[in-house]
């Protein structure tokens, strides 16, 4: 499935394998930085979808109530096993630079003024999303949309995890286990 927006592009299938998502034209990110990016977010993706097998399997409801139950034992399983991750353990330094390189051009001029509402139209309030790493994205707070400009910028995310940008900090969030999996702080100026 599509979804605008969010970061989502294709959404994979949970039992196939994790193939680094491919560039896009448009992204003008360094080859190498890149690779390392993607090979990075691949082995977390991957990571995630065998903890996630062991977890009870996601089902369409209308109890908002069974879902964050499902969500809170991936998260909690994952915490566990990631118990030592860090700020910058997917976004590098490197790569960081390179997302801001890639962010801040979309913030500018007339198009960069549209981006610019749009993150301010449904973001969070200042302390209300936890900056810290395997930290639940609180339930409740409005899940800001990413500007499309910004999106087509950025490097191709699968559909298990997804980018949101809270305040200033660029998030990797994963959508299954509800979660932040790393974060550029002031990846918008």
């Amino acid at each position: 499935s599509v979804s605008a927006g969010c970061g989502l592009i294709a959404h994979q299938k949970k039992d196939s394998p994790v193939p680094a998502p491919p560039a896009k034209a448009e992204v003008a990110m360094t080859p190498a930085i890149l690779k390392d990016f993607q090979q990075r977010l691949a082995n977390y993706v991957q990571f995630q979808r065998g903890v996630e097998k062991g977890t009870p399997a996601q089902k369409e409801t209308a109890e908002p109530i069974k879902i964050e139950l499902v969500q809170q034992l991936l998260a909690s399983k994952i915490r566990n096993l990631r118990k030592d991750a860090k700020q910058g353990d997917i976004f590098t330094p490197q790569i960081a630079a390179e997302f801001k390189r890639l962010i801040n051009p979309e913030l500018k001029g007339e198009e960069g003024s549209d981006a610019r509402a749009v993150l301010t139209d449904d973001a969070p309030s200042p302390g209300e999303v936890p900056m810290k790493v395997n930290a639940s994205y609180p339930s409740g707070v409005e899940l800001p949309t990413v500007p499309s400009n910004i999106l087509q910028a950025l490097p191709t995310l699968p559909g298990d995890v997804e980018y949101r940008i809270v305040q200033k900090a660029l998030l990797l969030r994963d959508v299954d286990a509800n979660i932040i999996v790393d974060f550029i702080p002031n990846a918008v100026r």
